[in-house]
């Protein structure tokens, strides 16, 4: 099962410190999710990320950037979905480069473009959003899945909202393929050791 951290809107202490602990401990993929800044903002911070790790960046804003830095991918929201600018502009990116947001299950049918991973949210009540509580069924999933065998094309599903190492091995036992996470890692005094604690509630080992 596949861990992903979002990072949060705002600026955090020492954040790319951080992402580079986090990415040392093993995470594969840092969604870059910054709504509030400009172009040439969400350029610096990125540059303040090693080489080495670029690749396992993707950025929600100025996709541009992901050609720029040789990024891992692009997340597309479900509000940029409709924008035809913005699908037109990440046509060419292979589907393995590509994610997107989903808040039903029924929408997973709709999708535009062929994609590697899903989002799909609240699976349990937010922990960074008060009042944004659970709203998907989890059941659902396996008779989804069931309908798709052999389709190459059918994206990974990852849950989203309130996961944390409680409740993560629900989705587990649910067969998504990865849980993405945002106030389990950023609302605790040491981020690192609180990804260290999901990845060992999945059952996953450190050398």
């Amino acid at each position: 099962m596949n861990i992903v951290v979002i990072t949060t809107d705002k600026h955090q202490p020492n954040e790319h410190d951080i992402i580079h602990s986090l990415f040392a401990e093993g995470l594969q993929r840092l969604h870059v999710r910054k709504p509030n800044l400009a172009l040439s903002e969400v350029r610096s911070y990125i540059e303040q990320i090693d080489r080495s790790f670029r690749n396992r960046l993707v950025i929600h804003r100025h996709h541009e950037l992901h050609r720029e830095f040789g990024l891992g991918g692009v997340h597309i929201s479900s509000f940029d979905r409709a924008n035809p600018t913005i699908l037109t502009a990440t046509s060419h990116l292979p589907p393995d480069s590509v994610s997107t947001s989903i808040h039903a299950w029924n929408e997973l049918k709709d999708l535009p473009f062929t994609c590697s991973y899903v989002f799909i949210s609240p699976v349990f009540d937010s922990i960074s959003k008060p009042g944004y509580n659970a709203g998907i069924d989890l059941h659902e999933l396996s008779r989804i899945k069931s309908g798709q065998k052999g389709n190459s094309a059918f994206p990974g599903v990852y849950g989203l909202g309130g996961i944390n190492a409680t409740n993560i091995g629900i989705l587990e036992q649910h067969g998504f393929d990865g849980a993405a996470v945002l106030g389990s890692i950023w609302m605790e005094p040491d981020p690192v050791a609180a990804f260290r604690k999901l990845r060992c509630s999945i059952g996953e080992k450190f050398s």
